[in-house]
């Protein structure tokens, strides 16, 4: 009986290790389990007090910052100049938290003869945090390189980390260096990186909203970037962005943050936006099974108070625990004679503005106006707020109200929203 016990036991132990074999070997590697770190980009030039305030009081569910240190723009004739947001040290020192300097590089070929120069710019950047108090943990170098040219970038790579030992040195890559041959080479060399799987397509008039990260595309890339056997961290997108087309769709130009532009008569305008359902549901999968080399996950970017073109907290918070964030939409009244009418977004993620509000009363409605880009229409004892096209593309973010008129009538009324 002991060794016919010792021989299911041992068969049991071979089938366990032949199915995890199995299970590696069929998803390209040893898997992982279990919560992932969060950072966030700061990737603002301007810190006024709203980025500041931001910065000071991260939330203990933020494990880093990554803060834009530098840009490099490069001119037809090579020649290279640099934009330098001013960073508060103060409040970086008052998150407590990690911090990465990132470096963002404009396009051009990877040539020997703009090294220095990256190098040089890069020591300025971490020399600025030491003068500052802070001890960057990592250089994270943003550079959208030709997958061609990735035997160039990789020599780049090599002079940085020579000339920043012993801070680290983790490249930003995008989707289509993955089957090249000569990325391999440089993440290992690089020690980890970061997979960027937002904004990696020019933007089409037809395509649909998710466009700019699309969670197939994502989970696709994740697990190709877990073959390599570097680790790395993923970095999704928080933020929507505007993009305008002339009458033909050709692309005019890409507005990720500020007052929208004032474009002419005739200009399409799309507005791109990362899906919260959709990311909460890959954090949710990458908790549960993901490449063991998936480390963490980097989000694009800080939520601040003033960013109307960026997820608030309660969305950001939802999805990092990769949950579904909540929606209430609410219809508010106010005063008497006239009643001012008023959209209150009580839930945790963004809300589109409702195509038409209908208000009814038992006696005919004496007036009503509408404001906020919606239009009144009266007929009897009810008046429909109809939204405009104007604002059809934007959201009413958590913890927002927005006013949409005013009704007087002589009874009590009921407000209803007619569809989202």
């Amino acid at each position: 009986m002991r060794r016919l016990l010792l021989f299911i036991s041992a068969c049991l132990s071979v089938t366990a290790l032949g199915a995890l074999a199995w299970r590696a070997g069929h998803s390209g590697g040893p898997r992982a389990s279990g919560p992932l770190g969060s950072q966030c980009y700061v990737w603002q030039r301007t810190w006024d007090d709203a980025v500041i305030a931001a910065v000071a009081g991260l939330p203990d569910s933020i494990s880093g910052l990554a803060p834009l240190c530098a840009e490099i723009s490069w001119d037809a004739a090579g020649q290279s100049s640099v934009a330098r947001p001013a960073l508060n040290f103060e409040a970086l020192r008052a998150s407590r938290h990690p911090v990465s300097a990132v470096l963002r590089i404009g396009p051009r070929d990877p040539s020997p003869d703009a090294q220095a120069t990256v190098c040089s710019i890069a020591k300025e950047c971490v020399l600025q945090m030491r003068v500052g108090g802070i001890e960057p943990c990592e250089l994270q170098v943003d550079f959208d390189c030709a997958a061609a040219r990735l035997g160039g970038y990789r020599a780049w790579l090599a002079a940085l980390r020579y000339a920043l030992r012993p801070i680290p040195v983790h490249p930003t890559v995008l989707p289509s260096w993955l089957a090249r041959r000569e990325f391999a080479a440089l993440a290992r060399e690089s020690g980890a990186f970061i997979l960027q799987v937002h904004a990696t397509e020019k933007p089409r008039v037809n395509a649909p909203e998710t466009a700019l990260c699309e969670a197939a595309n994502a989970r696709k890339w994740t697990e190709l970037a877990g073959r390599i056997g570097v680790p790395f961290r993923v970095a999704l997108p928080t933020y929507t962005y505007r993009v305008a087309f002339d009458p033909a769709g050709v692309l005019l130009a890409i507005e990720a943050e500020g007052q929208p532009h004032a474009w002419p008569r005739g200009t399409v305008l799309r507005a791109f936006r990362p899906d919260a359902v959709q990311m909460a549901k890959l954090v949710n999968d990458w908790t549960g099974d993901r490449p063991a080399t998936l480390t963490g996950l980097l989000w694009y970017r800080l939520p601040v108070s003033t960013d109307t073109m960026n997820w608030r907290w309660p969305t950001l918070a939802a999805v990092m625990q990769g949950r579904t964030p909540g929606s209430d939409l609410r219809v508010e009244q106010s005063g008497a004679q006239p009643t001012d009418i008023t959209l209150m977004n009580a839930g945790e993620a963004e809300a589109p503005y409702p195509a038409r509000v209908l208000v009814t009363c038992a006696s005919e409605i004496d007036a009503a106006d509408a404001v906020g880009g919606y239009r009144a229409e009266i007929s009897g004892n009810a008046v429909v707020f109809e939204r405009s096209e104007e604002i059809s593309p934007a959201r009413i973010l958590p913890g927002r109200r927005h006013p949409i008129g005013w009704v007087h009538a002589k009874s009590q009324i009921q407000i209803s929203i007619l569809n989202q």
